[in-house]
């Protein structure tokens, strides 16, 4: 993201900043999900979705960018956050295998960015944005503010401090069981939460370096 570290607190709706930010390079573009007001399905298995989801998008018809044109129904629908609503990234009880939800803090890439995977954005339907529909958003929770969230320090001097290797075989586990779930529909970004947390506490455990950890997962 070119904007950079604190990225959610950078982005604008002000033209002249828009321009400032684009004039002279070649910046993809994305949607800022929360910030801006939406909630966006973000839909990556359309055979699985979840019936309500279905529901919502034949109802409502939200406008919809293709990212696969060669898969159908592969797409971002957008919608409105639900009034006094602040809706995050999380499924809620919609766990289905279907996408994601990109919600505070949570982005989309959009045309005419280059799809970095070979695919193409592609809006399909635009217009009036609509609400979420109660049936939706009462399965979803709210955001929470990250206030124990740990500092760019407190990271570098955990990776640097947790270097033991007493049972490294234990991190191939984690990513044998985060592709597993990734190549069944399950969503990449919440699989690898839990994935990530524990490789962590294995890592303070002595188990395998946290460095190695990290770098492992992202890769």
């Amino acid at each position: 993201i070119a904007l950079g570290k604190g990225w959610p607190r950078l982005t604008s709706r002000e033209p002249g900043v828009i321009v400032s930010m684009f004039a002279g390079t070649d910046h993809g573009l994305f949607l800022h999900a929360g910030r801006s007001g939406a909630v966006i399905m973000d839909v990556d298995t359309p055979e699985n979705l979840h019936p309500d989801v279905v529901r919502a998008i034949l109802e409502l018809e939200p406008p919809a960018q293709s990212t696969r044109p060669d898969q159908p129904g592969r797409c971002h629908y957008m919608f409105l956050q639900p009034p006094g609503r602040s809706l995050g990234n999380s499924l809620g009880t919609l766990k289905s295998g279907w996408g994601d939800i990109r919600g505070r803090n949570g982005l989309v890439v959009t045309a005419p960015t280059v799809h970095a995977e070979g695919g193409l954005y592609q809006w399909k339907r635009t217009g009036a944005v609509p609400t979420l529909p109660d049936y939706l958003a009462d399965q979803l929770p709210d955001a929470v503010d990250a206030m124990d969230a740990a500092t760019d320090a407190q990271v570098t001097l955990f990776l640097a401090t947790h270097d033991e290797t007493q049972r490294d075989e234990l991190l191939g586990i984690h990513c044998a069981a985060y592709q597993r779930k990734v190549e069944s529909g399950e969503s990449r970004h919440d699989s690898m939460t839990g994935h990530l947390a524990g490789a962590m506490s294995e890592a303070k455990a002595g188990m395998y370096p946290a460095q190695l950890a990290a770098e492992t997962l992202e890769s």
